[in-house]
């Protein structure tokens, strides 16, 4: 499934979500890099089943971390 942000548009695919005791974990190939985010409805917005599309709303600054690492 594609995840795109809101605001940062276009990340990556899904590629697993782990399965952690606090809470789901999604792990995202975005650029090569492994980007996670928690994987709750709080932050999606829309999914799209058919196009297997998923649009988020993540936490400000939550891909900065990854786009400058």
């Amino acid at each position: 499934m594609m995840v795109t942000d809101e605001i940062e548009g276009k990340l990556g695919p899904i590629v697993k979500i782990m399965d952690l005791p606090e809470q789901p974990v999604a792990v995202v190939d975005f650029d090569g890099k492994e980007l996670l985010f928690p994987f709750l409805t709080l932050f999606f917005k829309n999914i799209d089943r058919k196009n297997k599309e998923l649009l988020v709303r993540l936490p400000e600054g939550l891909v900065d971390i990854y786009r400058n690492t």
